[in-house]
């Protein structure tokens, strides 16, 4: 599904009815890496959430940013995973360390590498499922 308000690609995930629109969405996944959606869906799954939880955007390099307030306005996750986003690129001015949940604007964050490196690097997969863990307590 092409969403015409953003200037990126937002994956539908589950057709949306009245009971089920974006924002009622609890979790926000971004990402740069459409070719490894089959592996976030693996993730999200492993994590016990059902299509109905999320949203995912797409973030082609040519956006170079979000403005995530903006974005905000049309869902209000509770958790927000960046996977390979700067956080510079959504606006947010803070360095927290990679795989370490942080509380800002309402929300939980996870920021962790590209979903490329994670599927590489064995220590980046186990950090990212005990983030997943205490993010969603699994």
């Amino acid at each position: 599904m092409q969403n015409s308000i953003f200037d990126f690609k937002l994956f539908a995930i589950a057709d949306f009815d009245q009971q089920n629109t974006l924002a009622e969405r609890r979790v926000l996944v971004l990402t740069a890496e459409p070719d490894k959606q089959p592996l976030l869906l693996k993730i999200l799954s492993a994590a016990k959430l059902t299509e109905a939880d999320f949203a995912i955007v797409q973030l082609p390099p040519s956006v170079g940013g979000l403005n995530i307030a903006q974005l905000r306005q049309h869902i209000a996750p509770k958790e927000i995973i960046m996977f390979g986003i700067p956080l510079t690129a959504v606006g947010l001015q803070i360095n927290p360390p990679q795989y370490q949940l942080f509380e800002w604007a309402n929300a939980r964050w996870l920021f962790a590498h590209s979903l490329a490196k994670i599927e590489e690097n064995p220590t980046f997969k186990k950090a990212l499922w005990l983030s997943i863990q205490k993010m969603f307590t699994v």
